[in-house]
């Protein structure tokens, strides 16, 4: 009888896309001892150190909910960001101690599947535990236990407080009557809710020329399409009958999704651009690393005739403009039953003669050339003291990492303060915040806290400009089917006055690596003998996402538990012999891609 003990051996790959691995081993007819045990072991450690706050009966429990979406189908499941957040931005609020919080949905809801949960803006609390169930009414009820204590206020009225971000697909039954109800939330003595319209998609007229503006965008239902068009400033949706200012980017999207059981066909997407507004388009290889155009960062009054700018010179690379188009065009073409597609473009303001002109863009939809719906929002535009920009770059010597580069320059005519404030999501991590030109005396003042973060900069000249640079390399990432992942980033500079002029929109793209294994055998559920062969086939398939840029390929540890009873005589990699250390029946392989 073979006894079960075990022997390790490791093989460290890099996978293009799939290998087969086999072993080849014999069963030994005298039993040995485990010579060697030193299993690695991986543990973590938390230290939960909390601090215990006095209730003060003045103090009220506040919180609030945004929904991305206030118009649900059931034609579709509904793609839900629901954001509840605890509040604590002023001293009157009061602080949580294990917090826990429920979301409650319209009987009309079926089924909440929660694909992601994410806390934001607080070092304090942490998610312990969620679920879904039914309360006694029969709504569905999505319960999030958080765990901590907070001790602390948030320092910016810009996220109020702790963010539950909870990314969901909302699936209503199918005998729903159209009408309005709510979510709503609650947590200890607060609660509150959030009015949503529930369609049913037979009443075709709810579904044709309804709209509704919400905190994703205004969303238009017509001929069968659910139209979604925002008008974003950095990484905020811009509002209608806002103040926008010179050189600042505005991006517009539109999203088109077939609500009907049938194809809609010959649909277009026309993007009016106005007066004061440029057609702008970015360039992603405009700062690659492998671009003809790519220049470093300099203080060299060799790379441009004026110095102060010769950090800025790069700006019509980034963004190219094309102040002739006036109307951008997307022939969408056929739109299959749920299918989705969305669009974008991007136009920069221009400097005005005046202060608050007013600008109105609009976006048609149409379909067979007949306008189907029209998206209005008017602005009013005042000079900016600041441009503010971010460029972005992969890392070469890390994959997820990428470096971060913010340029503020000065472009009144007046020496102004500024200090510069950015959001960090939660699935990124700061490396590093550093200078990036010898512009200002000393150590560059900044600060990060609670996801925010800040640098200030005193008295830039008029026509000079500051630059920093981040590092930061991505964690915790929601990723999709095809295991990438897409995050948006900007910044907002402000003056000594308070005036606020936003950044351009950086987006940044990428994957994680993910590899499946099968394993087989052709002694499979068959009892050994001594000396009888045995081979092991481990079928190893790249199935997650690396950039040509980072190589293409993953890289991947590969451990296998082999019982000492069996003794190993070959093993292939692909092709490839593997020499094994016969006297430790184990073995170490790397495979570099060529």
């Amino acid at each position: 009888m073979l006894k079960k003990s075990i022997s390790i051996f490791l093989i460290i790959l890099f996978l293009l896309n799939s290998s087969l691995l086999t072993v080849v081993s014999t069963a030994v007819e005298d039993t040995q001892e485990l010579i060697e045990e030193n299993l690695t072991k991986f543990t973590e450690v938390g230290n939960n150190a909390t601090q215990t706050n006095s209730k003060d009966e003045n103090k009220q429990e506040k919180i609030s909910l945004n929904i991305n979406y206030t118009k649900l189908t059931n034609r579709i499941p509904n793609e839900l960001i629901i954001t509840g957040i605890l509040e604590k931005d002023t001293e009157d609020c009061a602080l949580y101690d294990n917090p826990v919080v429920y979301f409650e949905f319209p009987n009309a809801v079926e089924k909440v599947v929660v694909n992601d949960i994410k806390i934001l803006y607080d070092d304090e609390l942490t998610l312990k535990n969620y679920v879904v169930e039914k309360n006694s009414a029969g709504n569905q009820v999505l319960k999030v236990e958080l765990e901590g204590t907070q001790t602390k206020y948030s320092t910016d009225s810009i996220t109020k407080g702790t963010n539950i971000r909870i990314s969901t697909n909302i699936i209503l039954k199918q005998d729903i009557e159209t009408g309005a109800d709510s979510i709503k939330m609650s947590c200890n003595s607060a609660s509150t809710n959030q009015a949503i319209l529930l369609v049913n998609s037979t009443d075709d007229e709810i579904i044709n020329d309804s709209t509704t503006d919400d905190e994703e965008g205004t969303i238009v239902y017509a001929n069968g399409l659910m139209i979604n068009t925002k008008a974003i400033r950095g990484t905020e949706l811009l509002e209608d009958g806002s103040i926008i200012h010179s050189n600042e980017i505005i991006k517009y999207e539109v999203s088109v999704t077939n609500t009907t059981d049938k194809q809609i066909d010959n649909v277009k997407i026309l993007g009016h651009i106005p007066e004061n507004m440029t057609y702008v388009e970015y360039d992603e290889e405009a700062f690659s690393y492998y671009a003809e155009t790519y220049t470093f960062l300099t203080d060299s009054k060799e790379t441009s005739e004026d110095w102060a700018t010769s950090l800025y010179q790069d700006d019509d690379l980034q963004y190219i403009s094309n102040p002739d188009l006036k109307t951008k065009e997307f022939d969408v073409g056929t739109i299959y039953s749920g299918e989705k597609k969305t669009f974008y473009y991007e136009v920069e303001v221009n400097k005005v003669e005046t202060e608050n002109v007013e600008v109105n863009t609009q976006i048609e939809t149409t379909i067979n050339g007949d306008n189907i719906s029209t998206y209005n929002i008017k602005n009013y535009i005042t000079n900016a003291n600041f441009e503010t920009r971010i460029r972005t770059y992969f890392s070469l010597t890390e994959k997820n990492a990428y470096e971060y580069s913010i340029i503020v320059k000065n472009i009144s005519d007046e020496k102004h303060d500024a200090t510069i404030t950015m959001k960090i999501p939660s699935n990124i991590e700061v490396t590093e915040v550093a200078k990036l030109v010898e512009k200002n005396e000393g150590d560059l003042d900044y600060k990060l806290e609670n996801g925010i973060l800040t640098v200030k900069y005193k008295d830039i000249e008029a026509g000079d400009y500051r630059a920093f640079e981040v590092k930061a390399k991505v964690n915790n990432i929601s990723i999709n089917e095809e295991y990438k992942y897409e995050y948006a980033l900007s910044a907002e500079t402000e003056d000594e006055d308070g005036n606020i002029f936003t950044s351009n929109q950086s987006v940044s793209k990428g994957g994680i690596e993910a590899i499946s294994i099968t394993q087989s055998s052709d002694k499979n559920g068959e009892i050994l003998h001594g000396y009888d062969d045995v081979t092991y086939v481990f079928e190893v398939e790249n199935v997650g996402y690396v950039s040509e840029e980072e190589g293409g390929y993953t890289e991947f540890a590969f451990a296998f538990e082999l019982p000492y009873d069996l003794k190993i005589t070959s093993v292939t990699y692909n092709t490839d012999d593997v020499v094994v250390n016969s006297n430790e029946n184990k073995f170490e392989y790397e495979n570099t891609p060529k």
